[in-house]
């Protein structure tokens, strides 16, 4: 008996000690519980389909040694609508910005082809001159968050431009003959902020500012835009405001693209 209840004894303290650690290392240990996962970053995507720009153009291009000057304001063509329109040939412009977090991703297309701008009212170009262009601008921009607040917001942008332009300047003086068709296409690095400030709850402030080139393409090139924003719902805003792009670009064989584009801009953005 004195064997039995001895084994007994031992058998209770082993057991007794075996389960006290792994109480004091189950209860040290963190449960599930304790962990909280992260928030996932809000991923947001504030789009405009399609704006109306009506870009004013003032500069010097050219192609082959034969220079145009060209004066055209944004009146000059609401003055003149039918007869632009004759000349148009397409036109697109519009833009979006994908936020992920702190970070993002811009982008802008400006499209349009004008077969000729001497039909366009009286006296806009020197000399006896005919005029087509064709541009295309993609503008593709990384962003990131710099400033946040409920009224405030002001986003770093860093990416490129890229350039396509096609002119055909005809030069038609007395005796005087000249020019032809030339295109080129160059890519300018681009940093510059975005913001927006909301002045009430529907009622906001917007733009942004560009500058690039830096004699990688253009010698300098700039894009600056301001507007005000309506918020309609929490899905459309209407966006009016107006916008100034320059480049001074020279190519090969005399191409010359130096020339300022501005107007007014009015357009709808769709947020997911």
């Amino acid at each position: 008996m004195r064997k039995i209840f001895a084994l007994l004894v031992i058998l209770s303290l082993s057991g007794l000690a075996f389960s006290m650690p792994q109480r004091a290392i189950a209860a040290d240990l963190p449960q599930a519980s304790d962990y909280e996962m992260p928030p996932m970053p809000e991923v947001q995507f504030d789009f405009v389909p399609f704006y109306v720009w009506i870009p004013g153009m003032n500069g010097d291009l050219g192609v082959f040694g034969t220079k145009a000057k060209i004066d055209i304001t944004p009146i000059d063509i609401l003055k003149n609508v039918k007869s632009f329109l004759e000349v148009l040939d397409g036109i697109y412009f519009g833009s979006g910005h994908l936020q992920y977090g702190d970070l993002g991703f811009m982008y802008d297309v400006t499209y349009m082809e004008v077969s000729s701008t001497q039909k366009i009212g009286n006296n806009f170009l020197t000399g006896a001159l005919d005029v087509g262009f064709g541009l295309t601008l993609g503008t593709l921009l990384g962003t990131y968050k710099l400033y946040d607040t409920e009224e405030s917001r002001i986003d770093v942008l860093a990416g490129v431009r890229i350039w396509d332009v096609k002119l055909n300047v005809q030069l038609a003086l007395g005796p005087i003959q000249g020019g032809g068709k030339e295109g080129d296409t160059w890519v300018d690095p681009v940093v510059g902020f975005k913001g927006r400030h909301n002045l009430t709850e529907s009622t906001y402030l917007t733009g942004w500012a560009m500058v690039g080139g830096f004699g990688a393409g253009s010698d300098i090139m700039y894009d600056v835009f301001g507007g005000v924003g309506y918020e309609i719902n929490d899905m459309f805003s209407a966006i009016g405001g107006m916008r100034a792009s320059y480049a001074d670009y020279k190519g090969k064989d005399g191409f010359l693209w130096d020339v300022t584009m501005y107007g007014p801009i009015i357009g709808a953005s769709v947020k997911f």
